[in-house]
């Protein structure tokens, strides 16, 4: 996956993206809080009466089209939406929509999410607790897109299509051009990863070690779990390709536990030492 979009925001709204096909320079009013954040020096902060904004001019980078993508941020809300009142997280509209907004509907909290030709509106109750960080990502998988709170799935479609061509301004805690519609909190760590179709290789030069891989499940490694191949993720774009090729002996320097087949059970490690298939035990 490829980082498009990435918003520290420990000192401005400059994009961070490693990834990037292009330059995203915002143009905004939002302050940066050094006060209350959830990573490095500070987060993004919206306060609802002052109508402030962060926007950044249409780019490639996020017409996902019907790739895979993910855009995951952290959420702190520091008051809730009333009577008809509405919150936008982020928002991108003109020839269709993408958006996620807090919504009061009929004296219900609700998350709304919408992304034309993908995603059609979705909404699910949602009362966030007043100065909590909460995960918040958007997320497909192939057939599957997923809305997540903390991790925890709460709701997905199974038939996504093609993304429209949206082509307006992305605007994040306030919709760019209205009044009103403003955020009220902090938000902080605001990513878009996106699938460029890339593959790596991993060469007889490389190293390999468990601290590098990330498992697909939840992107941790723990000390009861194993590992196939097909789960290994790479850091540099994290994910595994089908045709892609790995060598145990890659892994020099760490033991590496793997799922091998039935022919190599128990669990065997390489040995660099005597260039042996060694058996083990797991030391737990």
């Amino acid at each position: 996956m490829a980082q498009v979009l990435y918003l520290p925001m420990d000192a401005n709204f400059n994009d961070a993206s490693s990834d990037a096909s292009e330059v995203h320079t915002p143009t905004y009013t939002a302050d940066i809080d050094t006060i209350i954040k959830y990573a490095g020096a500070g987060s993004g902060k919206w306060i609802r009466a002052s109508n402030k904004y962060v926007s950044f001019p249409d780019s490639v980078d996020w017409n996902f089209g019907s790739k895979d993508f993910k855009v995951r941020m952290w959420v702190n809300f520091a008051s809730l939406p009333t009577g008809t009142g509405q919150y936008c997280i982020f928002d991108q509209r003109g020839a269709g929509y993408f958006y996620c907004w807090l919504s009061n509907v009929s004296s219900i909290l609700t998350l709304q999410v919408y992304i034309s030709g993908v995603f059609g509106l979705k909404t699910v109750a949602w009362t966030p607790t007043i100065g909590v960080w909460y995960d918040l990502r958007i997320e497909r998988v192939g057939n599957h897109v997923g809305v997540y709170i903390d991790d925890v799935e709460k709701m997905h479609d199974e038939s996504p299509g093609t993304m429209a061509d949206i082509t307006g301004d992305l605007s994040i805690g306030k919709l760019a051009g209205y009044t009103g519609y403003s955020f009220d909190g902090n938000l902080d760590e605001i990513e878009i990863t996106v699938d460029t179709g890339t593959t790596y290789d991993i060469s007889a030069t490389d190293s390999l070690q468990l601290s590098d891989l990330l498992l697909r499940k939840d992107n941790r490694f723990y000390p009861d779990d194993s590992i196939s191949l097909s789960d290994l993720l790479l850091r540099k774009d994290n994910r595994f390709y089908p045709d892609d090729s790995i060598s145990l002996s890659d892994s020099f320097g760490k033991t590496m536990y793997v799922n091998l087949p039935p022919e190599f059970s128990p669990l065997y490690y390489w040995n660099p030492a005597t260039s042996l298939w060694e058996v083990v035990e797991k030391p737990y």
